[in-house]
């Protein structure tokens, strides 16, 4: 769990990853309270430096105002979190990452406002030595991606690297609430939108329209300071549509009222495709490498796909994952962070494992370099691909239940349609209690059963905590469970 925070070096302090995680560590665990000496353990702090994160934490909630939102309290040996629907952890995280000395220099560079290093070390108390070294670790960080920081102290190299990683990264931290642009520049470009949405006959969600925001304002503010996109970009498949580009032109010129360039228009073509809303058009066309490679390994691991019903479908969500990093290299910022929920590991560790194991191998081959610089963008992506298209019963056998109540045949009805929720775990439902049924679910006790077959009493109608206690039952059984199709050997992780 630590590791993954500790790419978020060059914006935050380990301070702020310390209570970050300490927020994180309480989120995903069972009714939101943890013993110190288990936090200590899962963050690897001493209990002196815990007790301080936990401190420090408190006076942030309150210095924030997000005392409403969010409260965090120590009782005896244990520290609990209240929070209400409208709180994220994100929120916090932006918050320090606004505060933050390398979010300042890169905001200042890109809006043409740095000034000198000795004014950034009065502005955040600390020494001119500390704003050199932090300088040098942004330079070093977007030299990886094609992009310098001049003596000038202005984003030069690739236009297409500058523009994708402002993008990605002002997106991040400021979302659609907190817009850091003029208001002329978003009401400019959300008529843009409004406008495209209409010629087009399509809506898009506000997730979308946000990501379009930032990216027309981002665009728009590179033009105004004359830094053009030079070279034609490269089309990875997508939608060849003139008349697209027609009306992406023709409203460009009528929302801000200039003519604007053909590579500039393709540039805009190409992030509008990767959009949810605009299916690509993949008929008569290859599949990219990056597609054919994850096909071809998940084939190795869990046999050939060409009789199943979902093989077109991963296919094509695979082509829409890939297409975007394929244009434009680089969609992950240093705060994007794995996946990582108790939920999702406890149901679904054969994903889990098999994405890591792939994005392990791609790193071994200089081929699949846009994997490993998207590693977490793209795993992130993988899982829920792979959750959404997969049927439960791909991976593992079912979990089989006997439903038996006293109350009768109309009570394990209604038993039975409240146990179909569980529609993300393989569990195969059955009134007959024979030898390979795992568990017996019934409101009476019983002795003398095969000794894998685990009894449940339940009260009826079943409490909250009966329900708990037959989801640990379905993930403990689910675990004991050989995967179905070949599986990964766990000496690889």
């Amino acid at each position: 769990m630590k590791g993954e925070w500790r790419g978020m070096n060059s914006f935050l302090s380990k301070t702020d990853v310390r209570k970050l995680l300490l927020i994180h560590t309480i989120e995903e665990s069972f009714q939101q309270k943890v013993s110190i000496s288990d936090l200590k353990e899962k963050m690897g702090v001493s209990e002196f430096i815990l007790l301080n994160t936990y401190e420090e934490l408190k006076q942030d909630i309150l210095k924030y105002q997000l005392d409403e939102q969010l409260q965090i309290q120590k009782l005896n040996q244990v520290v609990q979190l209240k929070k209400n629907s409208s709180f994220s952890t994100d929120t916090l995280k932006n918050l320090y990452v606004k505060e933050s000395l390398g979010f300042q220099i890169i905001q200042d560079v890109f809006e043409d406002m740095f000034t000198n290093s000795n004014d950034y070390a009065d502005l955040f108390y600390t020494s001119r030595t500390k704003v050199y070294s932090k300088v040098n670790q942004l330079k070093a960080k977007l030299e990886k991606l094609g992009i310098k920081l001049s003596s000038r102290f202005k984003l030069v190299g690739d236009e297409i690297a500058i523009r994708t990683y402002i993008n990605n990264l002002y997106t991040s931290v400021y979302g659609m609430d907190d817009y850091p642009f003029s208001t002329t520049l978003k009401e400019q470009t959300m008529r843009f939108i409004k406008l495209i949405e209409t010629k087009m006959d399509i809506y898009m969600t506000q997730t979308s329209t946000t990501k379009l925001l930032y990216f027309i304002s981002i665009c728009r503010i590179r033009i105004e300071n004359e830094q053009f996109v030079k070279n034609a970009p490269a089309t990875i498949t997508g939608l060849e549509s003139d008349s697209f580009e027609d009306i992406l032109k023709e409203t460009y010129q009528e929302v801000f009222n200039e003519k604007v360039s053909h590579n500039e228009i393709d540039l805009l073509v190409l992030f509008i495709e990767s959009l949810d809303e605009f299916p690509l058009e993949l008929e008569n066309q290859e599949l990219d490498s990056l597609t054919n490679f994850f096909i071809t390994e998940f084939q190795k691991q869990f046999g050939n796909l060409d009789e199943t019903f979902f093989k077109e479908e991963l296919i094509n969500e695979l082509v829409k994952i890939h297409y975007p990093v394929l244009n434009f290299n680089c969609l992950q910022t240093e705060l994007d962070v794995p996946v990582r929920a108790r939920f999702i590991e406890e149901n679904y560790p054969e994903v889990l494992e098999f994405c890591r194991h792939f994005i392990q191998k791609a790193s071994k081959s200089k081929k699949f370099y846009l994997i490993n610089q998207n590693d977490v963008y793209l795993s992130n992506h993988y899982i829920f691909l792979l959750i959404n298209v997969l049927p439960p019963s791909f991976f593992s056998y079912p979990v089989k239940v006997c439903i038996d109540f006293s109350l009768g045949k109309n009570y394990n009805q209604f038993i039975y349609r409240n146990i179909q929720t569980f529609d993300f775990i393989n569990i195969e439902i059955s009134h007959q209690l024979t030898e390979d049924i795992d568990i017996l679910l019934c409101d009476y006790p019983i002795s003398g059963l095969h000794q894998d077959t685990k009894v449940i009493v339940w009260s009826a109608p079943p409490t909250a905590g009966d329900w708990a206690n037959f989801g640990r039952c379905i993930a403990t059984a689910k675990g004991k469970k050989p995967l179905k199709k070949g599986g990964i050997p766990l000496e690889l992780f």
